[in-house]
């Protein structure tokens, strides 16, 4: 429990009145000291005693993708065996950043209320929602008195899910490509101009890690190799489009000395694979 600015004000006039009605001789200020002092003490007494017994729970989507609907829906449910006073619940998002602030009116014992509101969905990534602030204060706003309704709760806003994209449609993205030189980085240019779209690949760097962090972090997109990118994938923090013209095999071939016996387990493989 605390005083809220008021509050502060308040008691601080009351000791002024009770220290000038000491020096001045004023009983009447004694007695509007004395009476502001037991209003102060009544709104703690109050405050403090309120029941807190109010439980929420938020309700979030299993996914939420670049743009979709992030809508939260809380429900708090007043277990204690008397009404609950006006409650005001804060929900942080992003530390902070942005937050959802409505008040409750009073609820009846072991009754139900429902509310909802909508975090922002504009950049793919992680957030942090919570944790779920209620205060409650005495009717004259002179003590306040604030608890954790609810825990903090993760909130991963996946990327757009396009399952085929035309290639005419990524002249507008910002790719990162691999500086290092191989066949498949000819085959997209190779592609790309034969479509005549053009291929703004301003960023280069060395290794698939950078790459791959620069994609989640929204600096571009990219072609990398599945096998490089699945846990991020079944994460959710990157998203797998298939380019609709093209079609890039990786051909793998087996070499062996034919001069050389080769045991059982190998003649076997090669049985298999070929």
């Amino acid at each position: 429990m605390s005083f809220t600015r008021r509050g502060w004000i308040l008691l601080a006039a009351t000791v002024a009145m009770i220290a000038a009605a000491r020096l001045l001789g004023l009983p009447q200020l004694l007695v509007i000291g004395a009476a502001l002092l037991c209003l102060l003490v009544i709104c703690a007494v109050w405050t403090a005693t309120r029941s807190d017994l109010l439980v929420a729970s938020r309700d979030l989507p299993e996914r939420i993708h670049v743009g979709g609907d992030g809508r939260v829906d809380l429900t708090v449910v007043n277990e204690a065996s008397q009404t609950s006073p006006t409650v005001a619940f804060t929900d942080d998002f992003d530390g902070g950043e942005r937050s959802a602030r409505f008040l409750l009116p009073p609820l009846d014992a072991r009754s139900t209320a429902r509310a909802a509101y909508r975090v922002p969905t504009d950049t793919r990534g992680r957030h942090e929602l919570g944790p779920l602030v209620a205060m409650i204060g005495d009717p004259f706003g002179i003590a306040r008195r604030s608890w954790e309704a609810a825990g903090r709760r993760e909130i991963i806003v996946h990327p757009r899910v396009h399952d085929i994209v035309p290639l005419p449609e990524l002249g507008a993205e910002t790719f990162i490509a691999h500086n290092v030189l191989s066949p498949y980085r000819d085959v997209v240019l190779r592609e790309f101009q034969s479509h005549k779209v053009p291929l703004r690949m301003e960023v280069e760097m060395p290794t698939i890690e950078t790459i791959r962090k620069l994609v989640q972090n929204d600096v571009g997109v990219a072609f990398l190799p599945r096998m490089c990118v699945e846990q991020e994938i079944e994460q959710g923090l990157l998203c797998e489009v298939k380019v609709k013209e093209m079609h890039v095999e990786r051909k793998i071939r087996l070499i062996y000395p034919t001069r050389r016996a080769l045991s059982h387990a190998a003649k076997a493989f090669l049985e298999v694979v070929g």
